[in-house]
């Protein structure tokens, strides 16, 4: 690393030319006195851009690296010193076989603790060790938390130079040095007095490093920095409006040690309904302004949204869906029951006396059950879906691809289950429903 000295500087010598040039040239021409001030002017900007450069730029250092010159000279504001100094610098430590700075803060509790040890083994180990607290808080407040903890550690204050060689983002944080270069940034306090040892001795790489996530931010996602360090996710959620680049749909995926579930582009009902593993028609909901949750393909990206779940691969499948529910309900303020509820249905029956008459059917069939799952499927919610139920046993076949054009025709319907033998009638019974209602009147997902 380059360190720049001021008083080094060419600029004396540069003014000193640009004098000597002055007195040569004709002295009433504007011209020459327009062209000497653009050099002055650039001759300014290049000087003050190279001390920028010298005293604006900093690199920071890692372990292995060497203490630059400039950080042992640096004078440092120090309270409680046993002497009396007001300031002092590293250098006059720098014969120590080890020298720690601990980075600290007087409402920092595992700070005052790591410092009380210190305290302690700076005793034990006397001239082999240096232990240099350093604060960015006044004078005030350190030499206060310094006598009424009785320590004989002094500690430097006000300080926010050496960060910019050393960066960290949470305090204690420690630095260890030894023979001119940093050894060591240690992870906590764990057998403290055995890892100074080791340090003095030269052997800190059995010494557990503290990681530090410097370009973290209260804006940012956590499951990135716990991707970078190895730690075990239980679940990040994430939910949202429509997102335009990406496709519609569900999946559901193991990866390693997570499981990825998202929902992207699909209209909330579809969610919930797929979540609960129940047709559209079990699912009711109630909201003054209906209209928002009923999606139509032509209206594109409006009335749909996105969710996503990363957990752990081995989080029970009730606790994912209580988790992705409880998440909708937050994000959507809606609050999801459940009730039996008297409900209009259509009952599929066994006609007395009639058999199956014999019919070809052309294309894709599937047996009664199968059919009466078809009818009571719906890619799209809607206020009223009719529900079918069925009674009768019956091993005839039912087409499977034009299923459409009998759930919404009652009439077309009976005429062809009364060719299988079978009848269909209206009924009212309990049927249990599962009921969103709106919690939150604000929130909405247009």
């Amino acid at each position: 690393m380059k360190h720049f000295n001021a008083k080094g500087t060419a600029m004396p010598q540069i003014f000193r030319l640009w004098r000597s040039a002055y007195s040569l040239l004709p002295k009433n021409y504007s011209f020459w006195l327009a062209a000497y001030s653009l050099l002055i002017t650039f001759a300014l900007l290049l000087s003050i851009g190279l001390l920028s450069k010298a005293y604006g730029q900093t690199e920071a250092l890692k372990i292995g690296d060497s203490i630059p010159q400039a950080i042992w000279e640096m004078p440092l504001s120090a309270s409680a010193h046993p002497q009396g100094k007001e300031q002092i610098r590293l250098k006059d430590y720098a014969g120590k076989k080890l020298l720690i700075l601990d980075f600290w803060a007087t409402w920092c509790a595992p700070c005052i603790r790591s410092l009380h040890g210190l305290d302690s083994l700076s005793n034990v180990f006397g001239d082999s060790l240096a232990v240099i607290p350093v604060s960015d808080e006044p004078a005030d407040k350190v030499a206060a938390t310094i006598q009424a903890r009785g320590w004989s550690l002094f500690s430097v204050y006000g300080n926010t130079s050496l960060r910019a060689y050393f960066p960290f983002r949470t305090v204690p944080h420690q630095l260890w040095i030894r023979d001119g270069k940093l050894l060591s940034i240690p992870l906590g306090a764990k057998d403290l007095e055995q890892q100074i040892r080791k340090a003095i001795a030269g052997h800190a790489q059995d010494i557990e490093q503290k990681e530090e996530q410097l370009d973290y931010s209260y804006k940012e996602n956590l499951s990135r920095y716990a991707s970078r360090t190895g730690s075990k996710l239980f679940f990040s959620s994430f939910a949202s409006e429509a997102i335009k680049g990406i496709p519609s749909g569900t999946s559901k995926r193991r990866a390693g040690d997570k499981l990825y579930i998202n929902y992207s582009n699909m209209p909330l009902a579809s969610i919930y309904a797929d979540l609960l593993a129940i047709p559209m028609n079990r699912l009711l909901i109630q909201s003054d302004s209906i209209d928002q949750y009923i999606y139509k393909p032509s209206a594109y990206l409006e009335k749909l949204c996105c969710y996503q779940l990363i957990a752990d691969k081995d989080m029970h499948p009730e606790q994912l869906k209580a988790k992705v529910l409880q998440d909708l309900s937050l994000s959507f303020g809606l609050k999801l029951d459940s009730a039996l509820r008297e409900q209009d249905f259509w009952l599929i029956y066994q006609l007395d006396g009639e058999t199956e008459r014999d019919s070809v059917l052309a294309g894709p069939s599937t047996d009664l059950p199968g059919f009466v799952d078809l009818l009571n499927f719906h890619q799209l919610w809607q206020p009223d879906l009719p529900i079918y139920s069925n009674e009768a046993v019956s091993q005839a076949r039912f087409p499977s691809n034009t299923y459409t054009l009998f759930q919404q025709d009652p009439s077309q319907l009976r005429i062809l289950l009364r060719q299988k033998g079978l009848g269909l009638r209206s009924e009212q019974r309990q049927i249990k429903l599962y009921i969103l209602t709106e919690s939150n009147t604000e929130k909405s997902i247009d």
